[in-house]
């Protein structure tokens, strides 16, 4: 949200905000229906981590790599990839934040 107020137009805002669903539906697929994926992308999608950690949570079994395998991830890995996602997300937040100009009212009722 803050990078779109930053470097988009309102216009474009309602465009933004379809990204991290179409992003989130796509490595899904992938992990559900793709056989032969690279296995890298357990690990470097934070959409997956997620999913990867609800199966644990909701299972208590350590998850497939996909769904149609049945060799598991590293769980420790999942989990240490997740919080560095979660500080880098945090980290640039923080810093977007400090760079949020005032948007004039009339401007935002274009919409």
């Amino acid at each position: 949200m803050l990078i779109q107020v930053k470097l988009g137009t309102m216009k474009l805002q309602n465009l933004f905000g379809y990204i991290p669903l179409i992003l989130g539906f796509l490595f899904y697929s992938l992990y559900t229906f793709s056989t032969n994926y690279p296995q890298i992308l357990d690990y470097i999608s934070p959409y997956l981590l997620i999913i990867l950690l609800l199966y644990y949570g909701y299972s208590g079994g350590i998850p497939p790599v996909n769904i149609q395998n049945s060799d598991t991830v590293s769980l420790s890995t999942v989990v240490l990839l997740s919080l560095v996602w979660t500080i880098a997300f945090t980290v640039i937040d923080m810093m977007l934040l400090r760079k949020i100009q005032f948007v004039d009212v009339e401007e935002a009722r274009q919409l």
